[in-house]
């Protein structure tokens, strides 16, 4: 991931992970990358769902990747942080699950040893998804 991202990230183990993923080389190790990739997005939303108290019986730290993408989504947009125009990218990857940037491709990545990540694939879906990641963590 581009090194010369800044992130304030108040939460120990979400902050080396990203820190992580900034060291690695992505064209030399884009399984370890895809993973962490992975990781830092669940963590990184589940932590923005405690801090914000948007946890209830319907979204929890266990539901779906997906539904606590768009609840975060949903909250950003509701409380004018970031537009419909600039969620678009994110929605994306929670509403389609063929497009190489889906919520799919990246449990893909995890659990599905016929799948492969390719480092032009994740670096773009980096770019795409990084304004919302930067709103997490502002």
């Amino acid at each position: 991931m581009p090194s010369h991202h800044k992130l304030t990230i108040t939460h120990a183990r979400i902050l080396k992970i990203f820190n992580e993923l900034k060291s690695l080389v992505i064209d030399d190790y884009p399984n370890a990358v895809a993973v962490l990739f992975r990781v830092f997005i669940e963590l990184s939303v589940d932590c923005f769902i405690t801090r914000k108290g948007l946890a209830d019986s319907k979204l929890s730290v266990d539901s779906k990747l997906s539904h606590k993408i768009d609840a975060v989504a949903s909250y950003f947009e509701i409380n004018k942080i970031m537009t419909k125009h600039e969620l678009r990218a994110i929605r994306q990857m929670t509403a389609s699950e063929n497009q190489t940037h889906s919520v799919r491709t990246f449990h893909s990545y995890v659990h599905n040893k016929d799948v492969t990540p390719s480092s032009t694939d994740l670096k773009s879906a980096w770019d795409d998804i990084w304004p919302f990641i930067e709103q997490i963590w502002r």
